[in-house]
């Protein structure tokens, strides 16, 4: 029996399935304190936690099926000609792969960000900032990408400790760990493979200021230059409706920038120290977020117009009608994330305050609240269906080939409409709109690269700080807590089920309900038909009200359902049962 936690954390240790983090020292600061009439000052060792991604790494694939399940998968993906789904067909993947023939190589998504492990707008605030380094494998199958227990810490430090030691120290260790799982790489042997597996920094994802941050360049988005991606004056982007390709920075300028030192004149602040993990380029692996970028900025912004220019402009509806319609419609599924009571105050400051899945949930179904207020052949209200496409496209986890074109036509209009009818001028966030085709094209769908999942790891982080009274080394605790969690997978030796049930209901016509859905699919009741609420397969859940693509008519319709009711028999085969929906028109 194990009492004491000393004693828990040395089993898993010994086991194998805890991997203990590891305190980096990177420097002192003086520790002031006074107490009574004696004042004392008190060298500090600052510190950091390291998580050994090799050891990591090694105990994940490892787990069962998980290899073998991210080969199959990465095979998959290499028949797709036309259809852009995963990072490792964007072309920066594709160039990588040139120099690692006949090596199984995956690449790693790494994320930065600040955050804070008390309230933001407390007396406490800034004293408990934390930057939080985390890593994700983009090549296992997308439900496993979609779990935050596959999203895995790397290294946590105190953000002031950043700002006092540069990135050069903080980061120092991990870019060390990078360089080994690529050079080296993790041995596995498991009884489908044995072999050696190297890994590659893909792409380092973030909002525009973490990754500034991190990677040198300027952290003011009201500099003259920026931008990360082109080096375009701020006075030319407040209109810029094309990317100008002939001001795209290249290795070639970057390196004269750096050298010329001259941040008003470059936007770039010091030579970015991820150059020393071996193979990465800044100006080409560097992601965008759909999140931050498009719904809670360019979004924020065109919904705040519309909405003012409806309400205050035409009156064709009043804030408290657009209000009382949100508090009424159905949202079906998405009822979870039903948009909170829009303030004009919020509105008329493009300010408005709504959480990122409330966002989403505006946006997909704002013309079904309002629509019908809108006059026909309205040219304002065709900024909103730009923004629609382009949410559309956004959001996809998969695309054709060529849409990328479609996507650069759309921000052009959408930006040009913008500028016509606000009467404002393009704030930073449009123009990254104006990268993210070439972006499409590097990194495949940009969904996958958002940082939804990374923030609401924060707030695993979060509660364990609250539920834990010492702030003594509050790093240590958090790295610890979650090596913990990790270590519950590690010992249970798989994922879990691919499939997750709601609470089961009784059925009392089992009879009519057999006859009623053998007259579509044959089924053979050998054990039980039970129903459910809700079911979740492979990390989408399924549930009444939500609607499906069951197929597409000759004339490029869709054919959807609407499922009423969810069904397992024999415990393993699902049945939807859905009422067909008739798709007469689209009306945009």
């Amino acid at each position: 029996m194990v009492f004491t936690e000393y004693k828990r954390i040395k089993y898993y240790t010994d086991l194998g399935t805890y991997i203990l983090p590891q305190e980096i020292t990177i420097g002192e600061r003086i520790n002031e304190n006074r107490n009574r009439n004696c004042f004392t000052v008190t060298p500090t060792n600052c510190t950091e936690q390291l998580i050994p991604l090799r050891k990591v790494l090694k105990k994940f694939f490892e787990l069962k099926n998980i290899l073998v399940d991210t080969l199959v998968y990465m095979n998959k993906i290499k028949s797709y000609d036309t259809i852009f789904v995963n990072f490792i067909q964007g072309s920066i993947w594709q160039k990588k792969l040139n120099n690692h023939e006949n090596q199984l190589v995956l690449p790693i998504f790494l994320f930065f960000d600040d955050y804070e492990v008390v309230n933001p707008l407390g007396s406490k605030s800034g004293v408990h900032k934390l930057g939080a380094v985390y890593i994700t494998l983009p090549t296992i199958p997308n439900h496993h990408q979609s779990s935050l227990k596959n999203i895995f810490l790397a290294l946590l430090f105190h953000s002031s400790d950043r700002q006092k030691f540069d990135n050069n120290i903080i980061f120092r260790p991990l870019i060390d760990e990078l360089n080994f799982l690529r050079d080296n790489g993790i041995d596995i042997e498991i009884p489908m493979f044995k072999g050696n597996i190297k890994f590659e920094l893909a792409i380092i994802l973030g909002d525009n200021l973490g990754i500034h941050n991190i990677t040198g360049f300027v952290e003011s988005f009201s500099a003259n230059y920026p931008c990360r991606i082109c080096k375009v004056r701020k006075e030319v982007m407040k209109k810029q409706c094309y990317a100008d390709e002939s001001l795209l920075r290249t290795v070639e300028q970057y390196n004269i920038d750096v050298l010329e030192g001259d941040i008003s004149n470059t936007g770039i602040s010091e030579s970015c120290v991820w150059h020393d993990v071996q193979g990465f380029q800044v100006l080409d692996q560097t992601g965008v977020d759909i999140m931050h970028d498009f719904l809670e900025g360019v979004c924020k912004y065109d919904l705040s117009f519309l909405i003012s220019y409806y309400v205050l402009e035409l009156k064709i509806f009043s804030l408290q009608v657009l209000n009382e319609r949100i508090l009424y419609f159905d949202f079906g599924p998405d009822k979870g994330s039903k948009p909170s009571v829009l303030s004009m105050e919020h509105i008329k400051k493009s300010s408005v305050k709504l959480s990122v899945s409330e966002m989403m949930s505006l946006v997909r179904y704002f013309g079904l609240i309002v629509g019908d207020f809108i006059p026909q052949n309205d040219p304002v209200w065709e900024l909103y269906i730009l923004m629609r496409k382009i949410f559309d496209l956004l959001i996809s986890t998969s695309f054709q080939k060529g849409c990328s074109d479609l996507l650069q036509t759309f921000v052009a209009e959408h930006n040009e409409l913008y500028l016509k009818y606000s009467k404002s001028h393009l704030k930073p966030k449009f123009h990254y709109l104006l990268h993210y085709h070439s972006m499409m094209d590097k990194f495949g769908p940009l969904i996958l690269l958002w940082s939804m999942g990374f923030e609401a790891k924060h707030r695993m982080s979060k509660i364990a700080a609250n539920t834990s009274s010492s702030r003594r080394n509050i790093c240590k605790t958090l790295a610890i807590r979650h090596q913990l969690q990790l270590n519950e997978i590690f010992i249970k030796g798989s994922l879990g089920d691919e499939i997750e049930f709601g609470p089961s209901i009784e059925i009392n016509n089992v009879i009519s309900i057999i006859n009623e859905i053998n007259q579509y699919i044959k089924i053979n009741l050998t054990k039980s038909l039970v129903k459910y609420p809700w079911i979740t397969v492979k990390g989408t859940k399924y549930q009444p009200k939500m609607v499906l693509t069951l197929d597409i008519y000759e004339n490029n319709y869709p054919k959807f359902g609407l499922i009423n009711n969810i069904f397992v028999c024999n415990d393993k085969q699902i049945i939807f049962q859905c009422a067909q929906l008739n798709t007469t028109v689209f009306n945009e």
